[in-house]
């Protein structure tokens, strides 16, 4: 019994031992910049939030990527129902008009729309929805053939794949990418790239002269399953 009993514990403190070592986050400085974007999720399912202003909107999310160039977040509101955000050809760095989807350009205008009502430049809903859309571009590059480079420069990394290019920066916890576009800054932040449980990926527009991230204009937060 006593030889049992000691096994047992053996196997209970192996086990320990194992789940630490599985569950122990590694440093993203470990890692080069080029390399944390193969652990970053824009595909697959999970929860959102999108922030508008001080107004919060929760909703169930899956996003895909169609025909290897139609990125598709598929978000089911509560009561409101389903939207589809889609951008087309992302092969190409910039779409016009004729070129976008109804449904984002009508997400577009709703965001504008409510803009407008808090006093804010309707413009910025555009710039955001254009920006998102560079972003999951990027982050899509491997998938879409598209080549993207890092390189140290005197301030800091920037990487770019073409007509975006961003100031990248990692610690122990997450990568963010940050454009500066006029008076306002849009970043990209993933976090939880080496945890087990949970992916979250989001997006801020801000003015790049706020000390308060709560002053965030508009946002988009996704936690992945």
């Amino acid at each position: 019994m006593r030889n049992m009993l000691s096994h047992i514990y053996s196997l209970i403190i192996l086990f320990a031992v194992s789940s630490c070592a599985l569950f122990k986050s590694h440093n993203l400085q470990d890692k080069k910049t080029i390399q944390l974007f193969e652990s970053v999720s824009v595909l697959g399912e999970g929860k959102g939030r999108l922030g508008i202003d001080s107004h919060q909107y929760l909703f169930s999310y899956d996003a895909i990527l169609k025909d290897k160039n139609t990125w598709i977040l598929a978000a089911n509101i509560p009561i409101h129902g389903e939207e589809v955000l889609m951008f087309s050809d992302l092969q190409k760095d910039v779409v016009d008009a004729e070129g976008r989807d109804p449904l984002e350009l009508r997400i577009e205008r709703g965001i504008a729309d409510y803009l407008k009502q808090r006093r804010k430049s309707s413009e910025l809903a555009k710039v955001f929805i254009q920006e998102l859309r560079g972003i999951i571009r990027f982050l899509l590059n491997k998938e879409l053939g598209i080549s993207v480079t890092c390189q140290a420069e005197a301030d800091g990394e920037y990487c770019q794949d073409g007509r975006n290019r961003y100031f990248a920066s990692s610690d122990s916890k997450k990568l963010s990418l940050k454009k500066t576009i006029g008076d306002f800054q849009i970043e990209y932040v993933a976090q939880n790239l080496t945890e087990s449980i949970f992916r979250k990926s989001s997006v801020y527009l801000y003015s790049k002269n706020t000390i308060n991230k709560q002053d965030t204009l508009l946002s988009l937060e996704l936690f992945w399953k």
